[in-house]
């Protein structure tokens, strides 16, 4: 959160966030200003219109209410006791609504109803197909003694697919009703010229549409006053839709006004916005951003990854840039001069530290005691007095192999098979020495004799076995076993060096496990230990590990990795 890379992005943000979003809330509040004012206004109309429809629906309420009371030729035609009088009052009924029509212009139907006289009459507009009046004749008798049928307002019903608004008043067992097509009530809204592409159309309560819709894709909608999303000629568009339900009837009145109509609304400075707003989001701040990605970005990135390599202990990296700032120029130049300068001192370093690892190994040389020496000689002494020259031989070829591996010996490291047989060597001197109170015995895998380790690593230990282990009789008795395990999660060799002695002290435990005091302060204690200590620091650099404790007697764990550094080990053949 700290690179420069945020901070430049967050600078820039900074100011250009706010006037983006200065800009995007202008146009947007006057689009939404526009559409308010639209809405407002088609909201106004189609109040209009609605009070005119409800206006024109109450004159015919109260018409029929008037009539089924007070007309004659309806009772005449209950009460008749004549078929000629009967025809009479039909033929009178007939034409009182025949002229009544035509004074209410929203009606397309008046029907009366008379179960008692099986009569049923209906005056039409020649609007209304017959198809459509035969539908209304059996709606009404089929229906008149049930709840289908709604005897207190205007109520739409929908008879095979067709939507009417009727409104039947019922007396004495008497139905009169008057009946309007939905798509009538539409015809004023035509005449006005509302606009391109606009919509208008009557829905129930429950938002099914009950007039057709040209080229539109909708069966019901339930938005009121809101911008949505329909279909028109397979093509989607965004529409504002008003809405206003009647006073008089469960139904409403509806408008769709295309989006691209009210936005036509909109000042020219502020349509000229939405370029202004379109261009700076999409042209200039990803131009912009390229600009800083590429002379800044992308330089410091190139740097980044090179410090970490670095960091990794990768020295061979180079910084390659192109040419850039001068800035950039500069810190390329000083960071690969500092790179190549860090390459020579580590190569210097390097000298010095296989140098080091020389002495060490000739100082462990020459650390050998000569009181070993001296009774390997007591020994040959001893051995040609009693004459017995077979071991006088064999001991020979022992101190031959021995102190040849001791002396002639200046590598790094030595095959784990010559170490072993080194070894061999030493404890079969020894035994001789301490007249068969030494038993040994070895374990070692045939597939790790190849294995590099240092030098006397094994041997060390084996000395401070024989010096520190020995029982009250004198005897000492000693294991090696060497077997392929894992350390750090690298494959490595386990040596486990034990003795029956009594072990280490608990003060030496401590010392020897304790990192921050690993030698002891007494010099010539335990000095082959140290010595070992320290090489395998030297050579392995942290990938070894060297555990000591007590278990039945001295346990020494040593844990050398399977592959040294090549480096380190250039010399070994």
């Amino acid at each position: 959160m700290n690179s420069i890379r945020t901070k430049l992005i967050r600078s820039f943000l900074f100011f250009a966030v706010p006037i983006v979003i200065l800009l995007l809330f202008t146009n947007i509040y006057a689009v939404f200003l526009v559409r308010t004012q639209v809405s407002e206004s088609y909201e106004n109309m189609v109040a209009l219109h609605l009070n005119q429809v409800d206006t024109a629906l109450t004159d015919v309420e109260q018409y029929l209410s008037l009539a089924i009371y007070y007309e004659d030729s309806l009772q005449a035609i209950k009460k008749s006791q004549s078929d000629m009088s009967s025809n009479l009052a039909r033929i009178s009924l007939k034409n009182k609504l025949t002229n009544d029509i035509l004074v209410y212009k929203t009606v397309d139907c008046f029907f009366a109803y008379l179960p008692e006289a099986d009569t049923f009459l209906s005056v039409n507009k020649n609007s209304m197909e017959y198809r459509k009046r035969d539908q209304i004749s059996i709606f009404v008798q089929n229906n008149a003694d049930t709840d289908a049928i709604d005897f207190d307002s205007w109520k739409v019903y929908t008879i095979e697919d067709s939507h009417y608004l009727m409104r039947i008043i019922r007396s004495n067992n008497m139905y009169l009703g008057a009946c309007i097509q939905m798509e009538s009530l539409k015809t004023p809204m035509t005449l006005v010229d509302l606009g391109e592409n606009i919509y208008t159309f009557f829905t129930d309560r429950s938002g099914s549409v009950l007039t057709p819709l040209n080229n539109l894709d909708l069966e019901s909608i339930h938005e009121e006053n809101s911008l949505i999303k329909l279909t028109q000629n397979g093509k989607k568009a965004n529409y504002q839709f008003v809405s206003q339900s009647s006073s008089k009837g469960d139904f409403k009145l509806n408008v769709l006004i295309p989006e691209k109509n009210t936005l036509n609304y909109l000042p020219h400075i502020l349509r000229f916005s939405f370029v202004i707003l379109f261009v700076l989001c999409f042209i200039i701040i990803p131009a912009y951003l390229i600009f800083i990605n590429k002379d800044i970005l992308l330089p410091l990135k190139s740097l980044v990854a090179s410090m970490k390599k670095v960091k990794n202990g990768d020295l061979n990296v180079r910084i390659n840039l192109k040419p850039t700032s001068d800035e950039f120029e500069i810190v390329k130049e000083t960071f690969n001069n500092m790179l190549i300068q860090i390459q020579d001192l580590q190569i210097s370093v390097q000298h010095e530290k296989n140098t080091a690892l020389k002495e060490e190994l000739y100082r462990l040389q020459m650390q050998q005691s000569p009181h070993f020496l001296i009774n390997s000689l007591n020994i040959l002494y001893n051995l040609s007095g009693s004459k017995d020259y077979k071991l006088i031989e064999e001991m020979t070829l022992c101190m031959i192999r021995y102190y040849r591996f001791i002396y002639t010996n200046h590598f790094n490291f030595v095959l784990l098979k010559d170490e072993i047989s080194h070894c061999e060597d030493y404890l079969r001197i020894q035994k001789m020495s301490m007249k068969d109170k030494l038993t040994y015995s070895f374990t070692v895998p045939d597939f790790l004799d190849d294995t590099p380790v240092p030098p006397l690593v094994v041997q060390t230990f084996l000395e401070n076995a024989i010096k520190y282990s020995a029982t009250e009789d004198g005897s000492v008795a000693i294991s090696v076993n060497i077997d392929f395990s894992e350390y750090k999660q690298e494959d490595c060799i386990k040596i486990i060096v034990k003795d029956n002695g009594n072990g280490f002290p608990e003060d030496c435990l401590h010392m020897f496990n304790n990192t921050e005091k690993m030698f002891p302060q007494k010099k010539s204690e335990h000095m082959g230990i140290k010595n070992i200590q320290r090489r395998m620091a030297l050579l392995y650099k942290g990938k070894s590990d060297i555990r000591i404790s007590n278990s039945d007697g001295a346990k020494i764990e040593i844990y050398l990795p399977v592959s040294p550094d090549i480096n380190i080990m250039r010399k070994l053949f």
